[in-house]
């Protein structure tokens, strides 16, 4: 069952931003999802994860989240998320209030910087910015209430093969550190959500070193268990 609740931690990381972009999800080399994500505006992020294969009849799950946020730090503006996850489901969303210098989900306000991330955010940031400026650096960052400190760390630069050729990819881990023990607003999340902030889970992805700095893979290895999202074939 633990391998069915980690395999929307990977999805996290299925992020590309310009047109329309494909990822598969595998376990053990066995596909078990697809993402779909689209930019509908300049800063606006939006991704649907749909099960597949045999994880499709025994677990299925077609989810979305869609954050906006501010083109230059990137901070969160808006976070909102529909989850069908087998017999659970759920809606949420937090707004960014900034004469508050908070986040309100539903009626709970959450303080926070103006340059708060989020996990979706995170991923814009490292396509956009230069890799000495991103690389030990730390970041604020809100998820579903919970405060956090975020960073990469560049780890080497690797060729990962798409296709028919070889990426050049600067290859990061990502840290996520709690803040406060405060602001749990759900009592429930969907298992993405709920699981990508475990301190046992390592947390990597590949980006392509130039041109679009598309991420071309990410894994996620927790329970003793890896998972990976890569990008299709070209």
């Amino acid at each position: 069952m633990r391998r069915l609740l980690v395999l929307n931690l990977i999805l996290l990381f299925a992020v590309q931003l310009p047109g329309q972009v494909r990822y598969r999800l595998s376990v053990f080399g066995i596909p078990c999802g697809n993402v779909t994500l689209t930019m509908p505006q300049p800063n606006q992020l939006h991704f649907t994860t749909r099960s597949t294969g045999i994880v499709n009849l025994l677990w299925p799950f077609d989810n979305q989240y869609t954050t906006t946020f501010d083109t230059t730090t990137f901070g969160v503006r808006k976070y909102e998320k529909k989850i069908i996850q087998g017999s659970f489901k759920q809606k949420f969303k937090g707004i960014w209030q900034p004469e508050k210098g908070g986040i309100l989900y539903g009626d709970t306000l959450v303080i926070r910087p103006e340059n708060s991330q989020t996990v979706f955010t995170l991923m814009v940031l490292i396509r956009k910015w230069p890799t000495d400026s991103i690389d030990t650096r730390w970041f604020p960052l809100d998820h579903e209430g919970r405060f956090f400190r975020a960073r990469f760390l560049l780890a080497d630069t690797v060729r990962i093969p798409v296709g028919n050729k070889n990426v050049l990819c600067d290859h990061y881990r990502l840290d996520l550190v709690p803040q406060e023990e405060t602001g749990k607003i759900l009592d429930r999340s969907d298992y993405f959500n709920q699981n990508i902030t475990r301190p046992e889970a390592i947390r990597q992805l590949w980006v392509e070193r130039s041109g679009e700095r598309r991420i071309i893979k990410a894994s996620v290895k927790l329970f003793g268990i890896s998972l990976e999202a890569k990008i299709e074939d070209e």
